[in-house]
């Protein structure tokens, strides 16, 4: 099974985003085609509502969640179902979406597409002991994309309604609902994402495109002269100089597989090892690794 099959197998299997009509109601904006958003020139204006003491996700919890995840696709679907070895390849797809979106304070994205951030989606994940629970995490996020930059609404956005942390978002054709507070959020009615997610913002009037550090965030400013956000904290890391001398997310304990690509993952006697954060990390599973 490709690398592209894999990815496809893990979006469509455990989550309802390819079984929810919901889910393909509401389309996502164009890419912008320049800078726009409002003005960021620290961290508190790239991300204005940025939740207080978000619990940082551990590179073992990391893991965890994604070979539990993975353990739940062997046999899916039955039309064609996934084998241990396709499985396997699951969990570094996994991981490296929970490093991306944890990074930049965004609910799950890049390989995969969730309402949840990476600690909360996680937690649900390790937290109930049969498959059908670890499926019931996988919550869409319809018609919202989020990337580097932050999280645009859909096409065509009208309003948003709110019930407590339920979002309501209507289109000129459509409407779909969002649980904020899977992503730390709250419901706002003047967003086009439904929640107070972390918008786009763009870079002051010629700003070097040199990252830095605010706090333990790293901003930066891309080539589109939008603001680039990566909170530090998320992973258990700090903001600092790296090996490079760039401005980064720095983690400790790193070890000899610090700088690998791809990450490195192999089996040995029902456990199974990766690459996290630049430490070396293992995980029981007989599943995956009989």
């Amino acid at each position: 099974m490709t690398r592209s099959c894999l990815a496809l197998a893990f979006s469509c299997v455990l989550s309802v985003a390819c079984s929810s009509p919901e889910s393909s109601i509401a389309t996502t904006t164009p890419e912008p085609s320049g800078p726009f958003g409002e003005v960021a020139r620290d961290a508190s204006e790239a991300f204005p509502e940025a939740p207080q003491a978000v619990p940082a996700l551990s590179r073992d919890a990391l893991l965890r969640a994604c070979v539990r995840a993975a353990e739940c696709q062997v046999g899916q679907p039955p039309s064609s179902p996934i084998t241990a070895a396709d499985a396997l390849g699951l969990v570094g797809i996994c991981v490296s979406a929970l490093e991306f979106s944890a990074e930049r304070a965004i609910p799950i994205s890049g390989w995969m597409s969730r309402a949840s951030t990476a600690d909360v989606w996680a937690a649900c994940v390790t937290a109930g002991p049969a498959c059908d629970d670890v499926r019931a995490c996988d919550v869409a996020r319809p018609g919202v994309t989020c990337e580097e930059d932050g999280c645009r609404g859909p096409s065509g956005w009208v309003e948003t309604r709110c019930a407590g942390d339920q979002a309501t978002i209507v289109t000129k054709t459509s409407q779909s609902t969002r649980d904020c507070a899977l992503a730390h959020a709250r419901c706002d009615v003047a967003s086009p994402t439904g929640c107070t997610d972390r918008p786009y913002t763009r870079c002051p009037d010629g700003a070097p495109h040199v990252d830095r550090c605010d706090g333990d965030v790293r901003l930066g400013c891309d080539g589109q002269g939008q603001v680039s956000y990566r909170d530090c904290r998320r992973l258990g890391g700090t903001c600092g100089l790296d090996a490079r001398g760039t401005y980064d997310c720095v983690y400790p304990d790193t070890d000899a597989c610090a700088g690998t690509a791809p990450p490195s993952l192999g089996c040995a006697e029902g456990e199974l090892a990766m690459c996290v954060l630049g430490a070396r990390v293992t995980a029981l599973s007989t599943a995956l690794c009989p």
